[in-house]
């Protein structure tokens, strides 16, 4: 059985703009291997609208749309893990774990990883470092 790898949302937004690292990591593995959650999608999408409603100038609110439609293209081109029960039941033991710290949306992207048994790749190591049973790795880093 092979690794499920599942791209945090900075790993995504390195993605969405050619990091040669996070291109070149990609390229080498097979594309069902390759996964993200609804949760980076809805911290992408919300951020797309909120440029939208803070945007003041015609440019500017014609960017933000073309941004957000961007975002809307690209989650049709990976596969997204649900939130699911499975998910909620390790979110729910992560927070009685963490209740503090890491945030409410890196814990649910954490616990939508355990379901999975997949390694989480993302630069935010030290929000996910205390989870001793969640993979972690950065794929941000060019590989010697």
């Amino acid at each position: 059985m092979s690794v499920l790898y599942i791209l945090d949302t900075d790993h995504l937004t390195l993605l969405q703009r050619n990091h040669p690292a996070v291109i070149s990591r990609l390229a080498a593995l097979p594309p069902e291997v390759i996964a993200t959650t609804i949760v980076s999608a809805m911290e992408q999408v919300r951020g797309r609208m909120a440029q939208i409603h803070r945007a003041k100038t015609a440019p500017e609110v014609v960017k933000a749309f073309a941004r957000f439609q961007e975002a809307l293209t690209f989650y049709r081109t990976v596969t997204m893990l649900l939130y699911d029960e499975v998910a909620a039941t390790h979110f729910a033991r992560l927070r009685q774990v963490f209740p503090h710290h890491p945030g409410t949306q890196d814990l649910r992207i954490a616990a939508i990883a355990l379901s999975r048994n997949a390694t989480l790749v993302t630069r935010n190591q030290r929000d996910f470092q205390g989870i001793a049973e969640l993979p972690l790795a950065d794929w941000s880093v060019p590989t010697p």
